[in-house]
């Protein structure tokens, strides 16, 4: 359900959060990078390798512009991290992966998931504007306005028209929330161990509690 989605979306904010609170950009975030108990639903952040500090691109320690993207995964990677713009990576570089996390989680697939070739993919995260997920054959009927609109904006290609950081978008996700628990809205989640690595028992990480 829509409120499933959200119980879980809010825990991976938490998560990422922290991170950005300790400085620390993840650069990764994929669904393979999230762990969640099946048995509760508990959310955890891990695989931290290609994780860096903000200081060290501010004081551009890290190369960020080569053309190709040293760490991450393509399909979730963010426009400024595939090397295609001329842009440094921040703490909302993340914000986006995460808004292709939340995009696949409530239709099913990524938004560029039918190309395969790893070039097309990076240069579509820099010029091609995804359909709004309520306006998806697959799901259009069940995800409310709202959701739709908070992912699109998560997935913005200038990060200035993003969420700056994760507070807000946490407050709107609540809002959803809120107006959910007036109107019952559901939709077909795919299963969540098709997405997550699930887990029976609480594996280290970065868990939101």
């Amino acid at each position: 359900s829509i409120k499933l989605f959200l119980k879980i979306a809010k825990q991976m904010l938490k998560a990422l959060h922290r991170l950005h609170g300790s400085g620390i950009i993840h650069r990764d975030l994929s669904t393979r990078n999230f762990l969640i108990n099946s048995k509760t639903t508990q959310v955890y952040l891990s695989d931290f390798g290609s994780s860096a500090y903000w200081r060290e691109f501010e004081e551009n320690l890290i190369q960020t512009r080569t053309g190709v993207p040293a760490c991450g995964t393509y399909q979730y990677m963010s426009p400024e991290h595939t090397g295609k713009v001329n842009r440094a990576i921040d703490y909302r570089s993340d914000i986006y992966s995460l808004g292709v996390i939340f995009y696949e989680l409530i239709c099913g697939r990524t938004p560029l998931k039918t190309i395969t070739d790893k070039l097309t993919v990076l240069y579509a995260h820099v010029t091609l504007n995804f359909p709004p997920l309520h306006v998806l054959d697959t799901c259009h009927a069940k995800v409310p306005l709202a959701l739709s609109n908070i992912v699109e904006k998560m997935l913005k290609k200038d990060p200035e028209e993003r969420y700056q950081s994760c507070l807000g978008l946490y407050h709107d996700l609540e809002q959803v929330e809120a107006f959910l628990n007036l109107f019952s809205t559901e939709t077909n989640l795919v299963a969540l161990d098709s997405l997550f690595r699930v887990e029976e028992k609480e594996e280290e990480g970065d868990n939101a509690e």
